[in-house]
């Protein structure tokens, strides 16, 4: 494994079912590759209200992706423009849709998300 850069924090989202623990996930924030995104979904992944915390999972496609961050409590905002190069190519990618503050983590291959979602980590 190569170094890590600097500018890359390692963050935790951790699921639950009802009120039952289901898991947690460790993911590697890009803030070198998308900064703007980056610290857009680190606020919303650490606020104590208005964020993260607590929202449901939108969309959950088996083999395919799972999509979370609905917020009722903030108005959608759409997530600072920045770069599409980085593709969908595997599972375990984590990027921000371009025009609300839903996120995605990939479990396969998802090209479709290509030019939707900006790939944060």
């Amino acid at each position: 494994m190569g170094k890590k850069s600097k500018a890359r924090h390692v963050v935790f989202i951790e699921f639950a079912r009802g009120h039952k623990q289901a898991g947690k996930v460790t993911i590697e924030i890009y803030h070198d590759l998308a900064p703007k995104t980056a610290k857009y979904f680190t606020e919303l992944l650490t606020a104590k209200t208005g964020g993260y915390l607590g929202s449901t999972l939108s969309r959950v496609v088996q083999d395919g992706y799972i999509c979370g961050g609905d917020l009722k409590d903030v108005q959608s905002t759409p997530c600072p423009s920045e770069s599409f190069d980085r593709r969908h190519a595997h599972a375990g990618v984590l990027s921000l849709h371009k025009s609300s503050c839903q996120f995605t983590i990939t479990l396969n291959e998802a090209r479709h998300l290509d030019g939707e979602n900006v790939v944060i980590g």
